[in-house]
């Protein structure tokens, strides 16, 4: 709950002053009565003042308890407050155990925010060291860092990684999503991605044009399954879009067939079919992984193998890209064919800086050299960068579990 409200007569902490009253606390209630305005202590300041007391309580009782189990984890991300400041988010991780007993439990604490002057990987890096020697730990016990993936926070050269310093503290990337993300070097893909989100809007903003569509759920970056989950629906019913946007532009008003005639344009473009297809052929490879990847009994060594599976059926995929490209060329000729759409290759000229600009001798050529290619590569490469080997051996710790354990005989667990 809010501590001030849009009136301080509303405000929580106002409201919990009068319970304490009538609860009986009769010096509260005599010194709000007879106390002067400027010395009531109960002014927005004073209670910041408060927040912050029990900011550095909290932390101190949450360092206390990390200190007792020798080593931790330093998790840390970027975020922006309501204001537009950017901030550090710090955590630690930590095993405990709970007192007069011989049961231990994993804990995963938030110590708090740190403004951010400057966004490259060599202030956050610093900012990350100071603000945990500040809050009284001891960084040599420090084991892993667990950051977002992007490149600031955990880019293999300059990416925020106080390892160099602290080498028992290994690196730990905490998202498959960004492997999707990082295709956006890809520009016909990052085009593609755009104007999906774009197309999905723009039925969604208007409860008269969702009647035209299925209802396809929104396109989030952060969420995996809803991403893939959206890709795959909407490729489904790809023809229903195209005609729904191509009758949207001779009905409803000025913007609305405005913005559905350039959205209509930008579907029936050949690039934009291939892209679509080549994605959606992999989202729905995908989604299941994230799913489990997901489960709440999946451990890092169960999903380093769910990864390397992956990386494998995308390295055969590469290998014979030439029969792989094949079947989803199937799916994008019928779907142009059901639309009345050519599909076409960009012609070649001599100097071209905007767009793939490959030899090809047909259009099938051109976008799996152009295309599908650098699509792959682009995923083969990020699953090979964010889940190294470099951390095979932390991961099997997990085969120490009992449950793990069982499954062995005993000279393979030797």
């Amino acid at each position: 709950m809010p501590i001030r409200g849009k009136t301080d007569e509303k405000a929580v902490f106002n409201i919990l002053l009068q319970f304490r009253v009538e609860s009986g606390d009769t010096t509260l209630k005599e010194h709000l009565a007879t106390s002067q305005k400027n010395a009531s202590y109960i002014s927005h300041r004073t209670q910041n003042d408060l927040i912050k007391i029990c900011n550095e309580v909290i932390r101190e009782n949450i360092i206390k308890d990390a200190k007792k189990s020798n080593f931790f984890s330093v998790i840390a991300d970027e975020s922006c407050d309501i204001s537009g400041t950017e901030q550090l988010s710090l955590g630690i991780r930590f095993v405990d155990r709970k007192e007069n007993s011989e049961n231990f439990y994993i804990r995963e604490e938030f110590l708090g925010f740190i403004p951010l002057l400057n966004m490259d990987a060599e202030y956050i890096s610093k900012t990350i060291i100071t603000s945990l020697i500040s809050f009284g730990l001891d960084l040599s016990r420090m084991v892993g860092q667990a950051y977002d993936g992007c490149s600031t926070m955990a880019g293999k050269i300059s990416g925020v990684k106080p390892v160099y310093d602290y080498p028992n503290a290994n690196f730990f990337h905490c998202k498959i999503n960004l492997v999707i993300n990082d295709l956006n070097d890809v520009s016909e893909v990052r085009n593609t991605v755009g104007t999906i989100k774009e197309i999905i809007n723009f039925f969604r903003d208007s409860p008269l044009r969702r009647k035209h569509i299925p209802n396809i759920p929104l396109f989030c970056e952060t969420r995996w399954t809803s991403k893939y989950k959206s890709l795959r629906i909407f490729s489904k019913n790809i023809i229903l879009i195209i005609n729904a946007l191509q009758d949207l532009t001779t009905t409803g008003n000025a913007n609305t067939k405005q913005r559905a005639f350039q959205l209509y344009n930008s579907c029936i473009n050949s690039t934009f079919l291939v892209c679509l297809f080549i994605m959606a052929e992999y989202s729905a490879i995908l989604e299941p992984v994230t799913n489990v990847l997901q489960g709440v009994d999946q451990n890092l060594y169960s999903a380093k193998k769910q990864i390397s599976i992956l990386l494998q059926m995308f390295k055969n995929h590469r290998e014979t890209a030439q029969t792989a490209f094949e079947n989803i060329w199937e799916k994008i000729t019928k779907c142009a064919n059901d639309a009345n759409i050519e599909i076409r290759a960009p012609r070649i000229v001599e100097r071209q800086k905007n767009r793939s600009n490959v030899p090809y001798t047909s259009p099938e050529t051109f976008y799996r050299r152009s295309i599908y290619i650098p699509y792959m590569d682009s995923i083969i490469t990020s699953l090979e960068d964010r889940f190294s080997d470099e951390n095979e051996v932390s991961y099997l710790l997990f085969e120490f579990l009992p449950e793990n354990i069982k499954k062995y005989s005993q000279s393979e667990f030797k």
